[in-house]
């Protein structure tokens, strides 16, 4: 199996022809204050893997600090369906994981690590930026 791209995005959506459509993709966030709260953001990946891996797979999401401290995170483990592209083409899974209402408890650095049937597939890391400028 293979990642062949994860990242974060204001907004992803995917056509009927399988392509996404990804506004806004970034790997700072801003806030003033900690806890931040981060209203919507979508997570997009895609994953190929061979006829011989099968095609059904769960996805798991974890979200980890700069400490690898897990944090809290209402995503539900989830089916990725690989599909096939066409006679000796490898199966292919899109993920699109719309996060609501993140809260961040300090600034730093955050990664989110995608499993695929327990096993660490993907990691896309971003940055919490105190956005105010410092007290003189």
């Amino acid at each position: 199996m293979e990642l062949k791209f994860a990242m974060l995005a204001d907004y992803v959506t995917e056509t009927k022809g399988g392509k996404f459509i990804i506004v806004g993709e970034f790997d700072h966030i801003f806030g003033t204050k900690v806890p931040a709260r981060h209203q919507l953001m979508f997570l997009v990946a895609r994953f190929e893997a061979s006829v011989t891996e099968g095609s059904a797979h769960k996805l798991k999401v974890v979200l980890v600090d700069e400490d690898g401290n897990d944090l809290p995170l209402t995503v539900p483990e989830l089916d990725a369906n690989f599909a096939a592209q066409g006679p000796g083409k490898p199966l292919r899974a899109n993920v699109i994981i719309q996060l609501v209402n993140l809260v961040f408890p300090k600034f730093g650095s955050y990664e989110f690590h995608i499993l695929i049937d327990g096993h660490h597939k993907a990691t896309i890391g971003f940055e919490l930026t105190n956005a105010q400028p410092p007290r003189r």
